[in-house]
């Protein structure tokens, strides 16, 4: 009877027993789906919090980051352990993740894959050791929408005055006009974009206003134009970069390479050697030597068989030694125009002989000679100047004017309205404009019978 019974209950066990193995089996399906789906979710928001730049030259990393049902979102900026830099840098970072959140972070997204997400990234370049110029990328994909937006905006730090500087004060007055003649140059010699340029939007974008030359980028050996995706053109959807190199900006930015403020003076005019009846002119250059336009020049004085003297800067002779060996080369007189354009009045003796010395040191390594001549930066050099600097040093009585026109026809207009016997003109060989100028002059002078000679070869002459 036992026996009968347990017979009728084994059918029973082995159903219930079944059925815990079921249980047990979707359980285990349903765990690791979940787990699956949870591993997806938390892939999904590490990337979309990755970072989007890499070059950090100087700062430390610092986050502001937030996750939830709406949107996701992380935002990087560098902090520099100074105050009230690091405060001023959180608070516009804060205020573009604050305007995120206020227009996106109210309402739930239908899956975790189409919340709203904000990252906004950076990069730092270290310009000297006073300015730090930072780039960011700020990147919104919305609910609504799986087409990410980009925007770009930059900040430039003053570490000296621990604060953050408006980038216009990096310049003069006429930076705009500058910077949006060669933001035009660039686009009118780009084969694809040159034919979109007669349209509104380019017109408006590229005009010379504040708010379209807002975003610019300061490195070392150049300033970056960066307009918006549809600042200039409806078909373009990622920034478009215009690089305008220093030598390009000239007497335009108000900072030196080393971040010393450049302070503009009238110069010192040299005593007027006494007429000996020859017409003599010495043309001269500063703040060269440049890649591009110099070699141009001095083909242009060989042609009418003049010659030149070109004060060069330490720092762009390191940059630029085969142009150095041109000028040399052809015969024209190398002056010495310091290391690296500071106001020689504000420094110490011995910064001005470093200024001097190692300039001299480096055109010596080219030539195999020194330079003869100083002319100080600015025309400016007070006693201390004087007696620091064991060399003649040479100014100008005609002013072409070519750093704060930049425009070809008005340096001819100049130079021709005061050119004079034992004129000492200067100029700057770091300008197209000026090549030009030159290239157009020289004949014409030549045919008025002027001799175009060194700095060195007048003073002789004239004894």
């Amino acid at each position: 009877m036992q026996a009968e019974k347990r017979k009728r209950n084994f059918p029973l066990v082995r159903t219930s027993f079944l059925v815990l193995i079921v249980a047990v089996v979707i359980g285990g399906v349903l765990w690791a789906k979940s787990s699956l789906d949870k591993k997806k979710v938390s892939d999904f928001e590490v990337q979309a919090m990755a970072h989007t730049l890499d070059n950090r030259e100087i700062g430390d990393i610092q986050a502001l980051q937030d996750v939830n049902d709406e949107y996701i979102a992380s935002v990087y900026y560098p902090s520099f352990a100074k105050e009230p830099i690091d405060g001023q840098i959180k608070e516009v970072v804060e205020a573009h993740f604050n305007r995120f959140k206020e227009q996106y972070g109210h309402d739930k997204a239908a899956s975790p894959y189409k919340r709203s997400i904000l990252n906004i990234d950076y990069s730092s370049y270290q310009v000297n050791k006073r300015f730090v110029s930072l780039f960011f990328q700020m990147s919104t994909q919305v609910q609504a929408n799986d087409q990410k937006e980009l925007e770009y905006f930059t900040l430039l730090v003053d570490l000296e005055e621990n604060q953050l500087m408006p980038v216009k004060e990096y310049f003069r007055e006429n930076y705009l006009e500058v910077l949006t003649e060669k933001a035009n140059e660039h686009f009118t010699n780009d084969k694809e974009l040159s034919t979109l340029l007669d349209t509104e939007t380019y017109k408006n974008g590229i005009a010379g206003t504040e708010e379209n030359y807002q975003q610019l980028l300061i490195l070392k050996d150049r300033v970056e134009i960066i307009f918006q995706a549809d600042q200039l053109f409806e078909d373009v959807d990622e920034k478009l970069v215009v690089d305008v190199n220093n030598d390009q900006l000239g007497e335009v930015l108000k900072y030196d390479l080393t971040g010393q403020e450049i302070i503009v003076e009238e110069p010192v005019e040299p005593e007027v050697p006494v007429p000996h009846g020859r017409k003599l002119l010495a043309f001269t250059f500063d703040d060269g030597p440049s890649n591009r336009y110099t070699n141009r020049i001095v083909d242009a004085f060989d042609k009418v068989g003049g010659k030149a003297t070109f004060y060069l800067l330490g720092l762009q002779v390191e940059a630029y030694p085969e142009n150095v060996k041109y000028i040399h080369d052809h015969g024209h007189e190398i002056g010495n125009h310091s290391y690296s354009h500071p106001k020689l009045t504000k420094l110490s003796q011995a910064e001005i002989q470093y200024e001097i010395e190692h300039t001299n040191d480096l055109i010596r390594a080219i030539t195999g000679e020194g330079a003869k001549t100083v002319r100080p930066t600015y025309g400016a050099a007070d006693d201390a100047v004087k007696q620091a600097i064991n060399y003649p040093m040479m100014n100008w009585n005609i002013d072409s004017l070519d750093w704060k026109s930049r425009d070809t026809q008005a340096i001819i207009n100049e130079a021709l309205a005061n050119i004079e016997d034992n004129g000492i003109i200067i100029m700057h060989d770091i300008y197209e404009t000026t090549a030009l100028a030159v290239e157009y002059l020289l004949p014409i002078l030549d045919e008025q019978g002027y001799e175009l000679v060194t700095i060195s070869e007048m003073a002789q002459i004239n004894g």
